[in-house]
């Protein structure tokens, strides 16, 4: 009977082990692809803005790069933006959108 309740705790113990390290691993997967929930898609980024601040832009994809209304600005400025969402440096921007940056 104490061998059998060892083996059951051992065979227990192992698949739980086994278990954890499958979850460790699609964690880094999923962190390491990007497949985190904010900003997966790319339709929101941060704007690194010369004061140091980041502010939250969203991007329409279906208009031209250098369109005033591809970029939509959204948020507050924050000064350190989510690690899930890309970042812009403000150079990057159309001249009109970046005056845009500094109403927030």
């Amino acid at each position: 009977m104490v061998f059998f309740v060892g083996v059951i705790r051992v065979a227990l113990t192992g698949l739980a082990v086994h278990v954890v390290g499958i979850f460790k691993r699609a964690y880094a997967g999923c962190v390491a692809r990007g497949w985190v929930m904010g900003g997966k898609h790319g339709k929101y980024v941060y704007v690194r803005r010369r004061d140091g601040w980041f502010v939250k832009v969203r991007v329409f994809k279906s208009r031209p790069e250098d369109d005033p209304e591809r970029y939509l600005v959204v948020g507050p400025r924050v000064r350190e933006p989510p690690f899930t969402f890309g970042v812009l440096e403000e150079e990057d921007l159309p001249e009109e959108v970046r005056g845009r940056l500094y109403e927030y």
